[in-house]
């Protein structure tokens, strides 16, 4: 026969305590974490806006951006290319706000409205911000050996046209010493990769 053994009252109000299955943080802990998160999600809007106004000034002056989705590796346009990311959030921030601008053309063009005289260096120094481009065409606009100092950043850039605008050789050979292997066209000549301008 089996017999009933009382538990101890300290046994069973510890079997009857819920178990906490979470791990336990500070609220020091919580306020760090959310502060951190806080942060990273400011220095990401920030540049996005940036970002925008970059590409905002470059088609008030009637120029064209191209993205990371519209252009394969070599360059080719890819015409039925789909922005990145799910609809309802480019509904929310737009087609291009996941995307990453990669080519800007603006030249003059009587038949597509480019104002490419409208392009200065104060536009030209908001171009710093698309650190992705690859191709940047800036020909007939009213850029100096100023702008070129804001693009000394583009790391990724394979080829820039300046041509008819007033940047010097010394501005390009200058800007080649930074960006060895992107293409600069200009009116004097064309800085190929590996060949400095004289």
């Amino acid at each position: 026969m089996l017999e009933f053994m009382p538990m101890p009252p300290a046994k069973l109000v510890a079997l009857l305590k819920p178990k906490r299955r979470w791990a336990q943080f500070s609220l020091t802990t919580v306020f760090v974490v959310v502060t951190v998160l806080c942060v990273s999600l400011a220095f990401a809007v920030n540049r996005a806006h940036r970002r925008w106004e970059a590409v905002a000034a470059i088609e008030k002056s009637g120029g064209w951006v191209s993205y990371d989705y519209q252009r394969d590796d070599s360059g080719a346009y890819l015409p039925n290319a789909k922005p990145p990311g799910p609809g309802w959030l480019r509904r929310m921030l737009g087609d291009n706000f996941l995307a990453k601008p990669v080519g800007v053309q603006l030249f003059a063009d009587s038949k597509s409205g480019m104002k490419p005289e409208e392009f200065t260096d104060v536009q030209a120094s908001m171009i710093g911000v698309l650190t992705e481009l690859r191709w940047l065409v800036l020909k007939d606009t009213a850029i100096t050996d100023e702008s070129l100092t804001y693009f000394a950043g583009l790391s990724r850039l394979k080829s820039l046209d300046l041509e008819h605008t007033v940047v010097t050789d010394a501005g390009v050979a200058k800007l080649k010493g930074v960006l060895p292997t992107c293409t600069i066209y200009h009116s004097s000549g064309c800085a190929r990769p590996g060949r400095r301008e004289e």
